[in-house]
């Protein structure tokens, strides 16, 4: 089987790590370097598994100098088995998967439109504004003469 090339574009688009990133993997010696020079130069498949592996570990927050020792001397397999398995295709029936969940603080939001241009944004897991906000909207909502 012939071995695969990925210009630094299409390792972008796989994995969604920058060419910046990249080069500062490279220079940490997380990562060995393309080969070739400027417009000719290109990964091999190994390396893209080596990026998603780092991907991999950066996502547990580890430092780079531990995700350097823990990739040290695994071998294609040895990079498989950190990954996650492949996601299986739909079909085309079925309806797609969830969005993941937020790694971020997420708050719930209603907008409550008062008159044409103006909005109020209101926390909805707090029952206090909302009452608050429904006061405000039988005031000033689109029936009231403002």
């Amino acid at each position: 089987m012939a071995s695969q090339h990925y210009s630094v574009r299409e390792i972008q688009t796989r994995t969604g790590v920058n060419e910046r990133t990249l080069r500062h993997w490279i220079q940490k010696r997380l990562l060995s370097p393309p080969r070739g020079h400027g417009r000719a130069a290109y990964y091999t498949e190994s390396q893209l598994l080596r990026v998603r592996a780092i991907q991999r570990l950066r996502e547990s927050r580890l430092p780079l100098h531990a995700i350097r020792s823990r990739l040290a001397g695994l071998n294609d397999e040895q990079l498989r088995a950190l990954l996650p398995p492949p996601s299986r295709k739909l079909s085309p029936e079925a309806p797609p998967p969830p969005p993941p969940l937020p790694k971020y603080p997420a708050v719930p939001w209603e907008s409550v439109t008062l008159v044409e241009g103006l909005i109020l944004m209101v926390r909805a897991d707090v029952p206090a504004l909302r009452r608050l906000a429904g006061d405000i909207y039988s005031h000033y909502g689109p029936t009231s003469s403002v």
